[in-house]
């Protein structure tokens, strides 16, 4: 039989989420929302709290949270919030979980302590684009090695965090044919050279970034 009772650190979580929601997010949530204006100050505070990074390992700086119903429980009440700034803090960890657990050590400790030290920092996970959402093995945006470097070139949208984040999970393909054994992930920084930055966009019912990129090229 499963049992849905909350646990003492449950419980605390979800009282934390939501008195940060009712606090934080819901005074200041329509004001963001029809500026179209990034929540900083809202996504510090939260950083602040660690609600950004309570499912990072402990060994890499966060929370240590690996159960799936906190995760759910903490989601929820900042989507009571505000849905937009709750996808863009939420979202931040689509695109550190990819690298949890397809990253090797040196990868880990060098960018998932960029997420869980003293200055808050978004994540994007990039997969989606115009011809390619759900049909990942469709994706057309291409990494072609060159020399010590990779050169990524396509095109990207509906990204969450995209265009603001700190950095960006790049999914693409070395070999189309091989549809999704050709598919490789790339963590791409918010100052690599090459990488495109558009404005914010509208996207209903919330605001959320919809970059479009091509051609960065990685170390």
């Amino acid at each position: 039989m499963v049992d849905f009772d909350l646990t003492d650190e449950q419980r605390l979580m979800q009282k934390t989420a939501h008195e940060f929601a009712e606090r934080e997010m819901r005074p200041v949530a329509l004001e963001h929302d029809r500026k179209g204006t990034v929540p900083w100050d809202v996504i510090k505070k939260a950083h602040a709290l660690g609600l950004d990074t309570a499912f990072i390992p402990e060994a890499y700086g966060g929370g240590g949270i690996d159960s799936t119903l906190t995760h759910v429980i903490v989601t929820e009440e900042l989507n009571w919030g505000c849905a937009g700034m709750a996808t863009g803090l939420i979202g931040a960890g689509l695109a550190y979980l990819p690298i949890i657990h397809m990253g090797t050590e040196e990868q880990k400790k060098r960018f998932l302590t960029r997420f869980t030290g003293p200055e808050a920092r978004l994540g994007a996970l990039c997969l989606t684009e115009p011809d390619a959402g759900s049909d990942v093995a469709n994706i057309s945006t291409t990494a072609t090695k060159d020399g010590k470097h990779w050169v990524l070139n396509g095109v990207k949208r509906f990204i969450t965090n995209g265009g603001i984040a700190d950095i960006h999970v790049i999914f693409a393909t070395v070999d189309k044919s091989l549809g999704y054994f050709g598919i490789r992930g790339f963590v791409v920084e918010h100052d690599t050279k090459g990488r495109p930055r558009e404005p914010y966009r509208r996207s209903y019912p919330r605001r959320l970034p919809d970059p479009r990129g091509e051609h960065a090229r990685l170390r």
